[in-house]
């Protein structure tokens, strides 16, 4: 796996987490909010 340009795949990996972290981010926040806060609420 480990060839000679791990830092490069390494700022790759890094920059998919981030942006999958991101989109997630915005669909939690504006796809109905108040649906999913009540959903958290009853589970617990």
């Amino acid at each position: 796996m480990m060839k000679k340009h791990p830092k490069s795949l390494f700022i790759k990996e890094v920059l998919h987490m981030i942006y999958f972290q991101h989109v997630c981010w915005l669909i939690a926040h504006f796809s109905k909010p108040n649906e999913l806060k009540i959903n958290v609420t009853k589970a617990e």
